[in-house]
């Protein structure tokens, strides 16, 4: 009897003990955050519903983040599909930090309502040392915000655009092959490129109102603009500005612009190549004060506008130079000193 008892206490104990550790494993669940987020969860929808870092190493399906705290995501070596949507959609959040470690892959089918492969509503920071490959039928990476790029190794295939944000997009640095049927990179702010190598093979290479060359080696294939600025948002004057870097762009038969700006373009250094029938089109006034200058294989020291009836601020046929308009050790003083 007396052992018959201890062997019922014993049973009682482990159960409770049994019971706990059930608890415990459920409250780490939720206080991790990531619904089978775990790499050997394949094939299974996961959503990022609590703050923190979260790493994904392995296969997943339809990454969703909704939290109103920060969120960090870690990327090694993971890949992620959706064939209804983004693969991953930034739904909400507080500040979103996506770093790449190791040889990353996404693939997505989406829509017009959530165009991109990566899709956030909120502000993007994407960093890391790792690569990301993107195949997308509609765009690659899309912030509804800004976009931050710092660092990574990116090849994205997109039927659109290849990176895209509603507000301001900078790229501090980083390596890009992209290739797609619209803008390669395009806001509707602005575009302020600090570093990093750039290979875009598009229909437009870069797009927004303010675009802002501070280094960087671009090379651009383009069938309509090289580089456009135009009328897209009220926070900044319509303007092509380039201090340094190296620039190359390589344009398409046709009434195609390698450089154009529906106001203001101003060169004070780095090194820009263009092979094209239309180099230059700007309609508002030239500012050109330093830098390298090639044009069909022949270094130029004055900016021919091509802009047909324009001429910039001071009206002129194509070709024909305004005053003001000469290079670095010209004759004319350069337009809007």
């Amino acid at each position: 009897m007396v052992n018959e008892k201890y062997t019922k206490i014993r049973q009682i104990i482990f159960a409770v003990g049994v019971g706990v550790l059930v608890v415990i494993i459920l409250v780490v669940a939720f206080l991790v955050g990531i619904d089978k987020s775990n790499g050997e969860q394949d094939g299974s929808s996961n959503v990022i519903s609590v703050s923190g870092t979260h790493e994904l190493t392995g296969s997943y399906q339809c990454i969703k983040v909704n939290t109103l705290h920060d969120v960090r995501l870690i990327l090694n070596n993971a890949i992620i599909t959706c064939e209804s949507g983004p693969a991953i959609y930034i739904e909400e959040s507080g500040d979103v930090e996506i770093v790449l470690k190791g040889e990353n892959y996404i693939s997505a089918t989406t829509t017009e309502e959530f165009e991109g492969a990566i899709h956030s509503k909120e502000d993007l920071v994407l960093s890391g040392e790792g690569s990301l490959t993107i195949n997308s039928n509609y765009d690659g990476i899309v912030g509804r915000d800004s976009v931050v790029i710092e660092g990574g190794n990116y090849q994205i295939i997109a039927e659109y655009d290849g990176i895209k944000a509603k507000d301001d997009l900078t790229i501090n640095g980083g390596t890009f092959k992209i290739q797609n049927r619209d803008d390669g990179i395009r806001a509707k702010g602005k575009v302020e490129i600090n570093g990093g190598t750039f290979d875009l093979d598009s229909y437009e290479g870069i797009e927004a109102t303010y675009i802002l060359i501070n280094d960087g080696k671009i090379s651009i294939k383009a069938t309509d603009d090289g580089m456009n600025a135009g009328d897209k948002s009220d926070a900044y004057d319509i303007m092509i500005e380039i201090n340094g870097g190296e620039l190359t762009i390589d344009m398409g038969a046709g009434d195609t612009d390698a450089i154009d700006s529906n106001g203001d373009l101003k060169i004070t250094g780095g090194t820009i190549i263009i092979v094209a029938q239309s180099p230059f089109d700007y309609d508002g006034k030239l500012t050109f004060t330093g830098g390298t200058v090639i044009v069909n294989g022949v270094e130029v020291d004055e900016i021919t506008n091509q802009f047909m009836g324009g001429g910039g601020m001071n009206g002129g046929m194509p070709g024909e130079m305004n005053p003001g308009e000469m290079g670095p050790g010209g004759a004319g003083m350069p337009r809007g000193m």
